[in-house]
């Protein structure tokens, strides 16, 4: 409470409604841990405090309080309050990132928003600095509770729920790892805005605004405590997390309907002691039965069963009537459900690769899942109808079938960060690479989706619709051969794949996945060429050559190389999105690969229907936070297109064109990156070193060995540039010798943004990169010598350089 505050008395009080939350979790005998999980959606507000000029501080954010504070309370315990009155939220943000984005969304780099409404959640921490606020329980106040059980229902319908950090808070020995607020307020300018301080997050502060509309989350602020930089907070990803999954064992039944059956044992490694509480993830359609340590039963709680498939959340919480033991310890868990495995056609299904195991996580709407970050064991045996065939990530130690079922054993080689499987009926087909299966499962007969093509197809028989049979399994073979080429160039410039198989299976969308030893490719790819034209697809190289390198490089990017956290993300997409590109150069021609760079260029330049570029939202470093409601494919247009920009320009830098390997420079550099961080998360800085490793004189920019230069400018930083070459060409002193001079003009990008841009002379029909121009301002003069009078000069003729012209 501040100086001079003023309180006055006022008082509320609500009846104890029922649990929301399914059974069997709100069937549980009273406990401590049943009474608090019930309490916690629907705390008894018996009290209230009259306030001026009262303020909570939460880092750089400041909530300041004039008006009525009704208290909520469960067993005693204060958790919960709802404000009415008039308040003012302040946030100022110190990194330059995080000032841009809220420049962004708010339209001022810092926030300063009136709210007349909010309805706070908070651990002990806060509730130590409302205990002492006099209050009293005469009278009532009406709709205080009310605002509170409607607001916290609509974020918990989408997954929004605070429950399980505040009952980890509650019964933990020690709180103060699980410091948890969160403040909705309904301002007057922006409406329902989201603060939250969560200690066991990395990036502590958060403020996002939820469109229900589009139903997308944009995240206006999140970054570390105590202006810490993130890269900083995210030095060691896994250091606030108590404990990690060492292990999975997971039996898995496909029953009737499609409903996934499951028994995993997890081996846990507790690192803290006293945790009465784990949080784990899993999908809300998977409904727990029991969870057992050892003998003993443990008491969970889940959200609710979204059998209209909305979203409630994928948080289940683990109770222990005593702290988990520190060091390893195995939970086993059963659990079952529909909607994670679909049945899109005959003999074709789709399975959920996330959420259909338990993993460590802070939740899927949390932006740090960390779960990249991590490598677990996999030892995963699948029963599925006789008639079809199975696949998983990792090697095949067995299949055997009985009179109805299909049983396989698969075993990861090697710590994995997710794990995945399919089943369908298949036709399979498998080639060689050295000692590599590349192994592909097509589906003998078209989804659902493509069969009504065909039906189409057939009824319009005199028309020119002929497609023919759309069934994966005639492209099989087809398809290996290519993931084997695709996996030879691979292998050259990233370095050896660690896995015994490459499996590929087809999958019914429009998108692709890659999982460690697995594949999902879109069914699209496997349509022959005469097939895409019938059906209006014009890029050809796109949905094939290009999608089958970007997904098989995941192996490599995502994979054997993992990242620290979102901000480190291009790091998998980006990287993925070059690899790709890089396939056409050499499975097509150059020209293709700079033609799909263009392509990538027209994105990123693009406008979005919010209004602005897609390059203007914010830099690489951003991640996630990109994609938002007036921005949604911001993400895709950053991290992905300019990310494989970002790789292509360190390409072209240390590209050799004398040499006969001219990109012997970039796959030494990039098989060390994959060797250094083999099986583990890296960061970007972690990727700077590397290129620093390797880097040549032309990079050396600022004289000290470091590309900082360069990963500010385009990584951290945002901007594309625009570039326009003044020059003469004047006779030199000596004779037979020319001078050109000039400068380069560097335009439409920050002050500070550097860049090294390849100087180009053309004499007959020859044209020469004769050297690279470094431009760090407005006005960049260069001056050099040659022994030819040059018949043209020109810049980036190989669009070694993302421009903007």
């Amino acid at each position: 409470m501040t100086s001079g505050a003023r309180i006055a008395i006022l008082s509320l009080s609500m009846a104890v409604a029922a649990c929301a939350w399914t059974p069997p979790a709100c069937a549980q005998e009273q406990s401590v841990a049943g009474t608090l999980w019930a309490g916690l959606q629907t705390p008894q507000f018996n009290r209230a405090a009259s306030l001026e000029g009262f303020t909570l501080k939460r880092d750089s954010a400041e909530l300041s309080l004039g008006g009525t504070l009704a208290l909520g309370e469960v067993d005693g315990r204060l958790t919960a309050a709802v404000f009415k009155g008039a308040g003012r939220l302040r946030l100022n943000p110190a990194l330059a990132m995080e000032r841009q984005q809220m420049r962004l969304h708010s339209g001022s780099e810092a926030l300063d928003a009136e709210f007349e409404q909010a309805v706070f959640i908070f651990s002990q921490t806060t509730a130590d600095e409302l205990a002492d606020l006099p209050s009293t329980s005469q009278g009532v106040a009406s709709g205080f509770a009310s605002l509170f059980r409607k607001r916290t229902g609509v974020m918990r319908r989408w997954g929004f729920h605070w429950e399980p950090r505040l009952l980890k808070s509650l019964l933990a020995e020690d709180s103060t790892p699980h410091t948890f607020f969160a403040a909705e307020v309904k301002t007057r300018r922006h409406g329902w805005l989201t603060l939250v301080f969560d200690q066991s997050d990395p990036e502590q502060l958060e403020l996002t605004r939820w469109d229900s509309g589009r139903r997308i989350r944009d995240i206006w602020a999140k970054f570390p405590q105590g202006g810490l930089h993130p890269r900083e907070a995210f030095a060691d990803p896994l250091a606030g997390r108590e404990y990690r999954i060492d292990s999975y064992r997971i039996s898995a039944a496909v029953e009737k309907k499609e409903r996934l059956s499951v028994e995993a044992e997890a081996t846990f490694e507790m690192r803290w002691p006293g945790e009465r509480v784990l949080l784990v993830s899993l999908d809300p359609n998977l409904r727990v039965e029991s969870v057992r340590l050892g003998e003993k039963s443990l008491r969970f709680f889940q959200p609710d069963d979204p059998k209209d498939k909305i979203f409630f959340g994928d948080i289940v919480a683990l109770v222990s009537d005593e702290p988990f033991p520190v060091g390893q310890f195995t939970l086993s868990f059963r659990y079952s459900g529909k909607n994670v495995v679909r049945k899109v056609g005959d003999g074709n299904f789709f399975c959920q690769s996330f959420g259909w195991y338990p993993s460590p996580t802070l939740g899927t709407n949390s932006l740090n899942s960390g779960v990249f970050a991590d490598r677990a064991h996999f030892d995963i045996t699948l029963r599925i109808p006789k008639k079809y065939q199975a696949v998983a990530v990792g090697e095949r130690l067995e299949v055997k079938k009985d009179k109805k079922h299909e049983v396989s054993r698969w075993k990861s080689e090697i710590p994995l960060a997710v794990a995945g499987f399919a089943f369908g009926d298949y036709k399979t087909h498998v080639e060689m690479v050295g000692d590599t299966k590349i192994e592909v499962y097509a589906n003998k007969r078209p989804d659902d989706s493509f069969r009504a093509l065909e039906i189409m197809s057939d009824m319009r028989a005199g028309d020119q619709l002929i497609l023919g049979s759309l069934a994966p399994s005639r492209l099989a073979k087809t398809m290996a051969i290519e993931v084997a080429n695709t996996f030879l160039l691979m292998e050259q410039f990233f370095g050896p794949y660690p896995y015994r198989k490459l499996a590929v299976s087809n999958i019914p969308f429009a998108y692709g996945q890659g999982w460690p030893s697995l594949l999902y490719i879109s069914q699209l790819s496997f349509l022959d060429g005469t097939q895409r034209h019938q059906l209006g697809i014009t890029d050809h190289a796109g949905i094939t050559d290009y999608f089958r390198a970007h997904e098989t490089s995941h192996q490599w990017w995502g994979h054997i190389v993992g990242w620290k956290s979102y901000h480190d993300q291009w790091l998998s997409e980006g990287f993925a999105q070059f690899s790709g590109n890089l396939y056409l150069w050499f499975r097509k021609k150059p020209t293709e690969y700079l033609k799909r760079l263009d392509r990538d260029r027209e994105l990123i330049l693009q406008k979005s229907r919010g209004g602005k570029r897609f390059e203007d939202l914010g830099p690489i470093y951003a991640g996630l936070r990109l994609r938002s409601s007036k921005h949604p494919r911001g993400y895709f247009s950053v991290v992905y297109e300019k990310g494989g920009w970002v790789l292509h320009m360190l390409r072209m830098m240390m590209f050799d064109a004398s040499a006969d390997k001219p990109d012997d420079p970039f796959a030494i550099m990039m098989r060390d990156f994959t060797k250094t961080y083999f099986n583990r998360p890296a960061s970007t800085d972690d990727f700077k070193r590397t290129v620093e490793k390797h880097m040549n004189p032309v990079m050396n920019v600022d004289g000290n060995g470091t590309m900082d230069w360069f990963f500010d400018s385009w990584v951290y930083g945002s901007g594309v540039p625009k570039y326009e070459l003044d020059f003469q060409v004047e006779p030199a002193q000596e004779e037979g010798r020319w001078v050109v001079s000039g400068a380069l003009l560097q335009s439409e990008v920050p002050d500070g943004f550097k860049m090294v841009v390849p100087l180009f002379l053309k004499r007959g029909k020859g044209l020469i990169r004769y050297g690279w121009i470094t431009a760090r301002q407005e006005r960049n003069p260069f001056k050099l010598e040659v022994p030819f009078k040059p018949d043209k000069v020109t810049i980036n003729e190989w669009k070694e350089v993302l421009t903007r012209n």
